[in-house]
């Protein structure tokens, strides 16, 4: 059985979720009935939505400004800020080599004949 409590005399955070281990410093009263409930322990999986995400990216490609590179294009997307950056690199880890053959067709050369 857990309890959430508002304990400032006992707990180092005010914010504390009870349990049989003891409690469980919280950063507010929120994040306490979200633990008690089951909310936010597994986050949900991220599931690309084009062919561009499913081959992932990786941070940087801009220079000193936050982005993040994507594999299979190589188009350099800026971001708000290095940690935003990060954490689309994370949901969308780069594959190693993507398994499409590209090739230059030489001018003059008509791809529809």
């Amino acid at each position: 059985m857990t309890i959430t409590a508002y304990n400032p005399a006992t707990s180092v955070s005010p914010f504390s979720l009870l349990t049989s281990d003891g409690p469980i410093p919280c950063a507010n009263l929120a994040t306490a009935r979200a633990i008690r409930d089951g909310r936010g322990a597994d986050p949900a999986p991220v599931v690309p939505r084009n062919v561009e995400q499913s081959f992932g990216c990786f941070v940087g490609g801009a220079g000193y400004d936050s982005a993040v590179t994507w594999v299979l294009t190589g188009r350099v997307e800026r971001c708000h800020n290095w940690a935003t950056a990060k954490v689309i690199a994370r949901n969308h880890p780069a594959s190693v080599t993507p398994a499409v053959s590209v090739k230059r067709i030489p001018a003059g050369v008509s791809v529809l004949a």
